[in-house]
């Protein structure tokens, strides 16, 4: 067991817990949301004391030198004194542009930052209910002039922010905007633009494959580019038109979407298991550009089966959705 310090309180750790867990439990407000190490909502800063590799993982080098680490992943095993961070990730105000159902439970959000944010799509960022309620979106589109960010949002049961997102925010409303997060974005040399791609995800997933495969056709990838897109049913894909217009555009793009069962009422919609469909597309993924995002337990399993059949895991790119804790 350790100690841990944080403000004027003492805690005991015992082992297997969390500092997140352990200051929640003390009733104390610690901004969070995938306790799993990948939003890095729960950052605090170290002010005597060691912390395992394990929570620091993913976090830039300066944020490193400067003390953060993630209170999610933080089983210390000597005391610690810590506290909030003195300056965190930098927020954003930003006003609501449009709301768009892309089908029954996703929609399109678009925001306008008060100010330029620089970001890569595929990154991801934390929006903020009234400083108060926060989750983790990817973003989905290209930076713009007009300093805009769309995200897919789906609508979860008893969701608490998507549900204010779906029945209550209205265009022109003020929401707070954090980040950006994550390095699942493209991130292939000159020399590598003629290689294969291969994107694939579920669901909401699709929004950083989206923005991500925009970006390599802006900076002109010339390698044959594969975009998977798996669901449950044809009436949870979306998107499915935007997508058969690109691969007109593009004769280097090619759409697959994937459902494990098919109405038959869609044209091109292939009926099957993702992994299974995705595993099709070459013998070897040895000089393949990987990016996963969606469910976590199918992109594991995506990983998993690519880096058998040859990809490298410096060229497999992956972010898991994981569902707030």
């Amino acid at each position: 067991m350790s100690r841990l310090y944080f403000k004027d309180d003492v805690y005991i750790l015992k082992s297997g817990i969390s500092v997140l867990d352990r200051l929640l439990d003390g009733g104390h407000q610690i901004p969070h949301s995938c306790k799993a190490g990948i939003c890095h909502a729960c950052k605090l800063q170290i002010k005597s004391g060691v912390v395992p590799e394990a929570a620091q993982r993913g976090l830039k080098e300066t944020e490193k030198s400067e003390g953060y680490f993630l209170s999610c992943q933080c089983r210390p095993k000597e005391d610690l004194h810590a506290c909030l961070p003195a300056e965190v990730d930098k927020q954003y105000s930003a006003q609501v542009i449009s709301l768009n159902k892309l089908s029954d439970d996703i929609i399109q959000l678009i925001v306008k930052l008060d100010q330029p944010m620089s970001f890569h799509p595929g990154q991801f960022v934390n929006l903020w209910k009234r400083n108060q309620l926060h989750r983790s979106y990817s973003i989905a589109n290209l930076p713009s002039q007009e300093n805009l960010i769309e995200m897919h949002i789906r609508h979860m049961p008893n969701g608490k922010l998507s549900s204010w997102v779906f029945f209550e925010l209205k265009k022109g409303d003020s929401v707070g905007i954090q980040g950006p997060l994550g390095d699942c974005f493209y991130q292939i040399s000159k020399e590598d633009k003629i290689k294969p791609m291969l994107l694939a995800g579920t669901g909401t997933g699709l929004a950083p494959l989206y923005g991500i495969l925009m970006d390599a056709l802006k900076q002109n990838h010339q390698g044959k580019i594969y975009i998977y897109h798996g669901a449950l049913a044809d009436t949870q894909l979306y998107y499915v038109e935007n997508m058969k217009k690109l691969t007109k555009k593009h004769d280097n793009v090619y759409y697959i979407p994937v459902v494990l069962k098919s109405s038959g009422l869609v044209d091109g919609i292939i009926e099957g298991a993702l992994d299974e469909e995705v595993l099709k597309t070459s013998d070897s993924f040895a000089s393949w550009n990987i990016y996963l995002c969606g469910d976590v337990q199918m992109i594991k399993k995506i990983q998993k089966q690519i880096f058998l059949k040859g990809a490298s895991l410096k060229t497999i790119h992956a972010d898991a959705f994981i569902p707030y804790a």
